[in-house]
């Protein structure tokens, strides 16, 4: 239920504040309104199987429901994958913490080591799309 409802708090400050947000704010951000029609295209073809998996990998679990607010994504199939993903998630952490017992704290040694690539990762993601965007204003 935790993960429901703070996933359903940055949807909704995605869905009625991203837009008017990037509208404004969006340029110093090297976003624009055809950046967010992008995101509402992606959300309404491919928002579930995003929401799903997104909630498997670190530092975009978090994040996730800002784009999917932003893009429209049907409310219905937000919580319905939003619930399986999160359920899924804190089961196998529940399934890792009762398995490893006293020596729960690998789980920390090894989530720290999938989480550094993964936020250089989206740092690259980062830099190419501002780098996307200078190219095109050029």
């Amino acid at each position: 239920m935790g993960s429901l409802i703070g996933s359903l708090i940055s949807y909704a400050l995605g869905r009625y504040g991203g837009e008017p947000l990037i509208i404004y704010w969006g340029r110093y951000f090297f976003l624009d309104e055809t950046d967010l029609q992008a995101t509402q295209n992606w959300f309404s073809r491919r928002g579930e199987l995003t929401i799903l998996i997104g909630r498997f990998v670190p530092v975009v679990r978090h994040l996730i429901s800002l784009p999917a607010g932003l893009g429209r994504m049907d409310l219905k199939k937000f919580c319905l994958y939003t619930i399986l993903g999160a359920g899924l998630w804190n089961t196998f952490l529940t399934y890792l913490g009762i398995t490893l017992g006293e020596n729960w704290e690998l789980i920390k040694t090894y989530s720290e080591f999938i989480s550094w690539p993964i936020a250089v990762l989206i740092f690259v993601v980062l830099i190419y799309f501002i780098y996307r965007h200078a190219i095109k204003k050029k």
